[in-house]
């Protein structure tokens, strides 16, 4: 399902709206649009945008080194497929779309859980880089580890997703 999430600031005579930037973020497209001319949008008022919900650390190893003819091939039981260098990133809807927000511009906030574990210090780390540590409420819960995917990408081929939910699954209403 595609949602696409409009934020306009439209000028009250002409109406007028220009298309400032386009973001695809996964299953988010964010259009940001201004008017033309905007004397009327008063900067006191900007709203503060809260994002809540799934969030979580992307491990991406790089597989640049995988034959793409075999690659189906290699994975069976006890073969060793060598890849090169890991990238670690936060994922998910809250994580994507608070930190591309964050990065146009727009006051965010992000709403999410977290285990007590390494991969909960390296999204706080990660997510720190970006947001301000007062606009980033990571709840940590020692329900279960945090919420990681390992991502599969070798050249030609669909991306392949191995994913641990962990403490996503115990994010309500009420931790918001």
């Amino acid at each position: 399902m595609m949602i696409i999430l409009i934020i306009a600031f439209m000028n009250r005579l002409a109406g007028s709206l220009t298309l400032l930037r386009m973001k695809n973020l996964n299953s988010c497209w964010l259009a940001i649009m201004r008017s033309s001319y905007s004397p009327y949008i008063d900067v006191e008022r900007r709203k503060t945008a809260v994002v809540a919900g799934h969030f979580c650390v992307d491990i991406l190893p790089a597989m640049d080194q995988v034959p793409t003819g075999e690659f189906f091939q290699l994975f069976t039981p006890g073969q060793l497929i060598e890849t090169g260098t890991m990238q670690l990133a936060t994922g998910g809807t809250a994580s994507n779309t608070g930190i591309s927000l964050t990065k146009l511009g727009i006051p965010t906030r992000i709403v999410a859980k977290v285990g007590d574990d390494a991969f909960g210090e390296i999204a706080r780390g990660i997510v720190s880089t970006v947001v301000a540590d007062e606009n980033c409420q990571l709840i940590q819960s020692d329900d279960s580890g945090t919420s990681y995917t390992v991502i599969i990408n070798p050249p030609g081929v669909d991306r392949i997703f191995l994913h641990h939910p962990g403490v996503n699954d115990t994010f309500t209403a009420e931790d918001i």
